[in-house]
C-alpha cells in the first residue's frame, strides 16, 4: 500500500550512470561534449527530484488522513 519508489530509484540510478558512461565515452576519445549523456543524466536527476516531491506529499497526506479519521471518530465517551 505505501509506495517505496525503489524500482524508480533505480531507473534514476541507472539513467544516471548511463549519462556518465556515454559522455565519458564519447569525451575522451574525442574531446567533444555529449548532449545525449548530459541530458541523460539531467533526466536521472530530475527523477530523483520528483521521486522526492511525491513522497514528501505522500508522507503529508498520510498525516492528514490520521488526523481526519480522528476528527471523524469523534470524542471517545467514558463508558458509565
Amino acid at each position: 500500500m505505501y509506495e517505496t519508489f525503489k524500482t524508480a530509484r533505480l531507473l534514476a540510478g541507472l539513467l544516471i550512470a548511463a549519462g556518465c558512461i556515454i559522455f565519458l565515452v564519447q569525451f575522451f576519445p574525442s574531446f567533444s561534449i555529449s548532449i545525449v549523456g548530459i541530458i541523460t543524466v539531467l533526466a536521472g536527476a530530475a527523477l530523483l527530484a520528483i521521486i522526492r516531491a511525491a513522497k514528501a506529499e505522500l508522507d503529508r497526506l498520510r498525516i492528514e488522513l490520521v488526523d481526519v479519521r480522528k476528527m471523524a471518530e469523534g470524542p471517545k465517551m467514558p463508558k458509565p
